[in-house]
């Protein structure tokens, strides 16, 4: 049965700021590591190289961790009405994947924390893939999952849309609440409100 699917970018898209590890994460930890090194110690953990335990090595003691996330979690803003306008994907029997280049054990916090953790079918974690955006092989792997079906692929960032775009044709949809942002005509649409995602996907019926 041919079914229309919604891939979703997390960092950007389902939370209001893209610059996750620049912005929220590294202003809570600055006094105990340098910048160079902790965007390199990020990296290694969004793709897995690298665990939880690791990536907290010489910033805070193990039993400091789990306060350092729940802060990182609070802190962390949400995509007003995201969870409504997810449920009302599913109501009209849209299949959700994620795709995402977060470390998994945060990104699963923040779908709790959004309360729509359960929402999607499949999830694509970098730290799983052992590849990130924008780099060919992370959306060969994401789109190679899928068969026989309309694809819709919403990200915050043009360079990845542009590079999934190379890998597999599909509906390409930036969002960003930014009116001045121009996209190139390689791509479909250009969003500045979650809830337009449906009214695209019926267009494309």
């Amino acid at each position: 049965m041919h079914k229309k699917i919604i891939i979703f970018d997390l960092l950007g898209v389902i939370t209001t700021e893209s610059m996750f590890a620049t912005n929220i994460v590294y202003p809570m930890v600055k006094d105990k590591i340098s910048y160079d090194l902790f965007k390199k110690k990020y990296l290694l953990y969004a793709m897995g190289v690298i665990g939880r335990k690791e990536f907290w090595e010489f910033i805070c003691a193990p039993k400091e961790i789990m306060k350092f996330e729940k802060k990182i979690i609070r802190k962390t803003t949400l995509t007003s009405g995201v969870k409504k306008i997810m449920s009302d994907l599913l109501a009209s029997e849209y299949i959700l994947y994620l795709a995402t280049e977060i470390p998994k054990e945060w990104g699963e916090l923040l779908l709790k924390k959004a309360g729509i953790k359960h929402m999607f079918k499949r999830k694509f974690y970098s730290s799983d893939l052992r590849f990130t955006k924008p780099f060919a092989k992370f959306y060969k792997i994401v789109f190679g999952s899928i068969r026989n079906n309309e694809i819709f692929y919403i990200d915050d960032t043009l360079v990845n849309l542009v590079a999934a775009q190379k890998v597999k044709k599909h509906c390409a949809i930036l969002y960003s609440p930014i009116n001045d942002v121009k996209i190139p005509e390689s791509l479909n649409y250009k969003i500045d409100n979650l809830i337009k995602i449906k009214e695209i996907c019926e267009i494309k019926k």
